[in-house]
């Protein structure tokens, strides 16, 4: 009948178009990632892994599976987000683990503060998923949405919330004690510097050199987590107008490290922090009323994914600017 030749084209018409993209560059593109995957994961199995090509795979597999949990938890698709947020802690956890000792007390203090804003995301999907946090108009419009898995509890979603504010908190308070730690320190050997420098000379001290040099350039790709850190803090307080200085802070560090070291890493983070912004304003501000911030917000996170699959694939050195 009509339906059975109906389907015959379609067929037809698929296999045309699988044919036709597996002969454009794509199908070297994939044998190419392919093949640098598995000498990479070849290196690795015989020890030959330098700490700073394990940072980058760790870290790029993190980023990853974080962006897939993000477009997940923002098109309210359960099975996408719950599974990809577990595997990102997991892989943090990991990092954390073999670079305890290879990586500096600033990296891996960076790298703690990032495990905490990761556990404090999973907390807070969870309560979103498990518990619900009201029944927006987005939730209606995804079919394969059918409300939360252990029914709406609003008392437990608060408590669910409140732990994730605690997390949050602790990681910001980790990096102030830190900074404030840099500062006095800094300050102390600058004032033991200048004790030593005749007077005529107030001007041979670059402060800001000096300082910048205690940051290790790796911990640049990391400084991101600070002012991110405070926007999911405030975001869980409903405070929308506080939060967008923060996000600004990223995006401005984004710019700065596309311009300055270039790679994928800054796109990525450029890419996520915007999704995250239309995300937070269609929340915060809309209370979810229209559809579509929510679609672009899952189309850039998935964008985003997939420069993240192809800096995981690039090669088996990492660029500059992307050993972390």
């Amino acid at each position: 009948g009509s339906s059975g030749v109906l389907q015959r084209k379609s067929k037809t018409l698929a296999v045309c178009i699988v044919r036709t993209v597996w002969c454009f560059p794509v199908r070297s593109y994939i044998e190419n990632g392919i093949v640098r995957a598995r000498s990479v994961l070849t290196a690795s199995a015989m020890g030959q892994l330098n700490p700073e090509l394990l940072a980058y795979r760790l870290d790029f597999a993190g980023i990853l599976v974080w962006l897939l949990k993000d477009a997940g938890w923002s098109m309210r698709c359960p099975l996408l987000a719950l599974p990809a947020a577990s595997i990102a802690v997991g892989i943090e956890g990991s990092a954390i683990a073999a670079l305890w000792q290879l990586e500096s007390r600033c990296e891996i203090i960076h790298r703690i503060v990032v495990f905490l804003w990761l556990i404090g995301n999973v907390v807070w999907a969870a309560a979103e998923f498990f518990f619900g946090r009201g029944l927006p108009v987005f939730d209606l419009a995804c079919t394969w949405y059918h409300g939360p898995i252990l029914g709406f509890n609003a008392v437990a979603y608060d408590w669910a919330v409140r732990l994730t504010q605690s997390i949050f908190a602790c990681g910001l308070v980790i990096l102030v004690l830190y900074y404030s730690s840099l500062v006095r320190s800094h300050m102390a050997q600058k004032r033991a510097f200048q004790s030593t420098v005749p007077v005529e000379k107030p001007g041979c001290v670059n402060t800001a050199r000096s300082f910048a040099v205690r940051v290790p350039p790796v911990v640049c790709d990391l400084l991101f987590i600070g002012p991110w850190l405070a926007k999911d803090f405030l975001w869980t307080c409903n405070f929308f107008w506080c939060a967008v200085p923060c996000v600004a802070l990223v995006v401005m560090l984004a710019v700065n490290s596309m311009l300055t070291i270039g790679g994928q890493r800054p796109k990525i983070m450029l890419m996520w922090v915007l999704a995250n912004f239309m995300w937070m304003y269609a929340e915060l501000m809309t209370d979810d009323v229209y559809l579509w911030p929510r679609i672009v917000t899952g189309i850039i996170l998935v964008s985003a994914a997939a420069l993240a699959f192809v800096g995981l694939l690039s090669g088996s050195k990492p660029l500059a600017g992307e050993t972390n």
